[in-house]
């Protein structure tokens, strides 16, 4: 799953890619590039990507050396924060 997010600090729009998983059965066959590139591909339909961005859970270091070898990188002071249950109730109530 992808979606577009905008930013200003990249200057534009880019795709953030919220689920790619690949069987671990067809893994080493480059289908976690040719996903990404697919979906960078139909993104380029709609709007102009300037970055891709994704998150990968800290214990899963073959997704980090997969992603480290695409060339992604990290940024050091960025923290992703979700807010979902009550505290999304609550803001929603926030007039």
């Amino acid at each position: 799953m992808a979606s577009p997010l905008f930013s200003t600090t990249n200057a534009g729009v880019g795709l953030y890619v919220t689920d790619l998983w690949v069987a671990a059965a067809t893994r080493g066959y480059e289908l976690g590039r040719r996903l990404l590139a697919a979906a960078l591909e139909e993104a380029d339909k709609e709007w102009t990507v300037r970055f891709l961005e994704l998150a990968v859970y800290q214990d899963n270091a073959k997704a980090r050396t997969f992603y480290d070898r695409l060339g992604f990188s990290q940024f050091a002071d960025e923290i992703f924060l979700t807010l979902k249950g009550p505290a999304l109730e609550n803001l929603r109530k926030t007039q």
